[in-house]
């Protein structure tokens, strides 16, 4: 597979919006604050379901957690629909790496040890092998 046809999975969420940055979601008690680090919000999430939810987030006594300002902001804002997209090439290399090194610590010498090089090969498909590699 070239790098220009890389496998992706791609997932649609919401994410809360203000004149076109992303809003911070835990300040809107205090201001509306931008972030680089968005609460993520399913498909079917509306503004009047956040609303509702926090409108009944009570204490014991009844009393709202979320002052009035959390509330006025909100409304301000807007949820958008936004496509993440994982390369699945890196999650795949992560796992690989995390089996690497149980590998390398449980195995050891008397089962070889398995080098990241070994790893970015078999990803670009041109696997180098060294004789088996297991325990």
């Amino acid at each position: 597979m070239s790098k220009e046809t890389k496998p992706e999975m791609m997932e649609e969420y919401k994410v809360l919006m203000y004149a076109g940055m992303l809003v911070d979601a835990a300040m809107l008690a205090e201001g509306i604050y931008q972030t680089k680090l968005p609460s993520i919000y399913g498909t079917d999430t509306t503004l009047e379901s956040l609303i509702f939810t926090a409108k009944n987030m009570n204490d014991m006594m009844g009393n709202s957690f979320l002052p009035e300002s959390y509330f006025k902001n909100i409304v301000k804002c807007e949820l958008v629909k936004v496509t993440m997209v994982a390369d699945l090439r890196s999650v795949i290399r992560g796992k690989l790496v995390e089996f690497k090194k149980w590998h390398n610590k449980e195995c050891g010498l008397r089962g070889g040890t398995i080098l990241e090089s070994e790893i970015d090969n078999f990803l670009s498909n041109s696997p180098v092998s060294n004789g088996e590699s297991g325990c």
